[in-house]
């Protein structure tokens, strides 16, 4: 291993390429700068769909000699309905409740446990509250203080 790095040292000494090091840079032809207004910049995008905005210009301007392209990630929700289940039966549960009186008995010294389990116990309150947030946001409905999860 040592020889090898000898090698390179004289030769990147005396010149000589290295291919390891010395990769030819890969050109990009220069981009072409088009402006559009706000108002044709929105009607791009709601065109574009799942493509992004450039794969759709290509698409408009080259036809079906444009490349292949990749789509836009967008965060959907595939199924409502589960979705809500997945709420309706969170709700349901007395999982969240009990975990809320079994940290607050924590809190207030009427349950002893240990530092760590009594931490995530703690944990999992906030995160089952943090899943049940995140759901109804998904789903846009109402916080339960009167205003809108989105």
């Amino acid at each position: 291993m040592s020889g090898d790095v000898i090698q390179q040292a004289q030769n990147a000494f005396n010149g000589k390429p290295n291919p390891k090091i010395d990769k030819p840079k890969k050109r990009y032809p220069a981009p072409i700068s088009v402006r559009f207004t706000d108002e044709e910049r929105a009607s791009l995008e709601d065109k574009a769909g799942d493509l992004t905005l450039s794969a759709y210009v290509r698409l408009c301007v080259l036809g079906e000699d444009a490349p292949k392209h990749r789509t836009r990630r967008k965060k959907t929700v595939q199924d409502y309905e589960a979705l809500g289940q997945l709420l309706g039966s969170l709700g349901r549960s007395n999982v969240p409740n009990n975990l809320n009186q079994l940290t607050k008995a924590v809190n207030k010294g009427d349950l002893l446990l240990p530092d760590d389990i009594a931490a995530d116990l703690k944990q999992a309150a906030f995160e089952i509250a943090y899943i049940r947030h995140m759901l109804m946001t998904a789903l846009g409905l109402s916080s339960g203080n009167g205003e809108s999860a989105s």
